[in-house]
Order: structure tokens, then sequence, then C-alpha cells
């Protein structure tokens, strides 16, 4: 079963077929409890200890066309609207918790073609950084081009959540001084570092283009965190003119003082991998 070790994965179709009839039997369950007026509760434990077997099932899928391929089977065995309603938020919820790159590629997928809900989507990015096991440069890559598409930048709480989260990601997966325990490293080697492309050329680049451009103070707050949430030492001299006002001078609109205030904290944040640079900052903009 799906319950053993994966070193001997199964065949594809014998797979798909018992995660079919692992999430066909979590969803009949919470029907049919709804209908019964039943709580959850009662059949928490049966239940995620089938959703649990489901993401080993799915983790041994190693193509994106295999989650598409599942879903269609999945589709297929639902005889009511409400049932497939019911097993898609659960099939999205225990992709998601896979982590592997084919699902990443799926959800992105997902997202691009409009077959994900909003909530969905905040959802996913929410959980992502705790999720995602193999943070691949080309799975960063196609992250950070989904959260810059037009799909994400017109649904501003859910790219707000997305920045915030792909943020911490990257910062845990190419920037932490516990990245290489964090993740299987001793398997496949780094997947990044505080030099790499994805950092220095196209998040920090990102991140500080969005925060010169933010049309309002609380935008301009979500980028000055995320900025002081990736603690990489290239940031520093970009939050200082945020920190001490002098951002003012070159004709950006008037920073507030809760953007000063969190740049400030983001500049300490930065400063726990860089004091030597940081605390002769900060102690000149307290004593004035």
């Amino acid at each position: 079963g799906l319950g053993g070790s994966q070193a001997y994965p199964l065949p594809l179709p014998e797979l798909k077929t018992k995660i079919t009839k692992l999430l066909t039997e979590v969803t009949e369950e919470i029907v049919n409890s709804e209908k019964a007026g039943t709580s959850e509760e009662e059949n928490k434990s049966n239940i995620n200890m089938k959703l649990l077997s489901v993401v080993r099932g799915l983790s041994m899928l190693d193509k994106p066309q295999h989650f598409e391929e599942l879903w269609t089977q999945l589709e297929q065995s639902c005889s009511t609207e409400p049932k497939k309603t019911v097993m898609k938020n659960y099939f999205i919820d225990t992709v998601g918790m896979v982590g592997t790159p084919p699902s990443i590629e799926y959800i992105i997928k997902l997202i691009e073609e409009d077959k994900m809900t909003r909530y969905q989507i905040a959802h996913y990015f929410t959980w992502m950084p705790h999720y995602v096991i193999y943070p691949t440069t080309p799975i960063l890559e196609k992250l950070l081009l989904l959260i810059k598409s037009e799909k994400l930048r017109t649904i501003t709480i859910v790219q707000n959540v997305a920045v915030t989260s792909f943020t911490k990601l990257v910062q845990q997966a190419c920037i932490s001084e516990e990245r290489k325990t964090s993740y299987p490293t001793y398997v496949t080697g780094e997947f990044c570092s505080p030099d790499s492309r994805i950092v220095q050329e196209k998040l920090i680049p990102f991140l500080l283009s969005k925060l010169g451009s933010a049309s309002d103070a609380n935008e301009r707050n979500l980028y000055l965190v995320a900025l002081g949430a990736l603690s990489h030492k290239n940031v520093i001299s970009e939050l200082i003119p945020y920190v001490d006002g002098s951002v003012m001078k070159t004709g950006v609109r008037p920073v507030t003082e809760l953007n000063r205030l969190l740049a400030t904290y983001s500049l300490g944040n930065v400063g726990y991998t860089r004091p030597n640079v940081v605390i002769p900052v900060l102690m000149t903009i307290f004593s004035n």
C-alpha cells in the first residue's frame, strides 16, 4: 500500500488507482458526515491518515502530466457536483503538500489556467515555504515568473501572500545558514546560495523595483518587510535611505513613520548577518 516504503514505488496505473480510492473514500466520509450532521472531528484521525497516504503516493509522481491524468481519473469517479468540489479541494491541498518539482509545476499550471480559486492560491502560498522539499533553481524561477505575472498582479491580497512566502522560501533555500541541513543537500548538492542569480539578479531587483514604484504606504511596507526577511547583505544600502528618510529627497512619495519603522526593523533583521555594517548606521540614526 501507500503506507509502506517509497523505496519500491508502485507501477503508475496501480499508484493512480490507489490514490483515487483513498481520495474517493475521504470525499464520501466528508459528504456523508455533513449529510448526517455528525462532526468531522469523529472521522478526523482516519481522514488525516488517508490524506497523508495520498501525499505519499503523489510524491512518487515524477511528471506534471501524471497529476493531470490523475485529476481526470478522479473527476470521472465523482458521481455528483458537490463530491467533485470536495474532492478537488482535497486533491489541490494534498498536491500542495508534496513539495516536489513536478507537483509545484502542476500547481503553477492550475493557477495559470484559472483552475484554482483565490482562496486556494492564497492557501497554497501561505504553506509553500513549509512544504517545498526540492527548491531547485528552475522551480524558483518559475514561481517568481508566476508572482510577477498579470494573473497574480491583479489579485493584490494573493500577490502579497505570494511575495512574502516566496521571499521566505528563497531565504530558507539560498541564504539561511541552516539551508544545508533543512534540505537534502547531501543527496542533491546545494540548490542555490546568496550569490545565485535567482537571488542577486532576479528576486532582489524585483523587490526593489516594486518598492520604488509602490503606489501607497501599505504596498511600500510589504516590500520593505520582504527585503528585511530576505536577510541579504545587498539590501542594506537600499534600506538605509528609507530608515533615515533621505529617500524623500529623490522625489519618492512621502515616506510615513510606519515605513521608516519597518525599514529600521528590516535593517535590524539583516543586521544579524552583517552586524559590523548595520550597527554603526543604526547608532547614527538613533543618535539623531
